[in-house]
């Protein structure tokens, strides 16, 4: 494990988790420290990028520029944060899950599937975005879509507040 993801982490729960959130009235700098402590931790991490604090992030988590990571939210495994993102809190994302495919056999006994990239990126038009995700009782107003590595759209759409 590099020595850069120990201090960054070592940075956002001593300290960057403990100060006020990105929208209080008196700041304390708890924005830039989260996000130093993420450029340090992360992957990639792009610019203007804002992570809350309580957030547990995996180290191969990529954060695009102007996006954000929600107040207890947990990403684990590859996750693939696109540009202009924002996230909810306590927003959960997992790469992996229990097998389920036999029956016969209880769940616990049959191990986990593989562990797959999520990836949240924008979609471009209404169209494309309702042909992959299906999400046609939302409101078309900025849409994003997941898909897992193999580019089938996952059980998840996002909107933009």
């Amino acid at each position: 494990m590099k020595l850069s993801y120990l201090v960054g982490c070592l940075i956002y729960r001593v300290i960057g988790n403990h100060l006020p959130k990105s929208d209080a009235r008196i700041k304390l700098g708890g924005k830039r420290v989260r996000v130093f402590a993420a450029k340090l931790m992360l992957t990639k991490v792009g610019k203007h990028v804002n992570v809350e604090r309580g957030a547990h992030i995996s180290h191969t988590t990529e954060i695009g520029d102007y996006s954000g990571i929600g107040e207890n939210s947990r990403l684990y495994g590859r996750v693939v944060i696109g540009d202009y993102v924002m996230m909810g809190r306590e927003c959960f994302i997992y790469t992996y899950n229990h097998e389920t495919l036999r029956t016969d056999i209880p769940m616990q006994e049959q191990g986990g599937t593989a562990e797959k990239t999520v990836s949240i990126e924008r979609c471009l038009d209404r169209e494309s975005c309702h042909n992959i995700t299906r999400c046609n009782h939302w409101e078309w107003s900025r849409y994003w879509s997941v898909f897992s590595s193999n580019k089938r759209c996952s059980t998840l759409c996002c909107r933009l507040w």
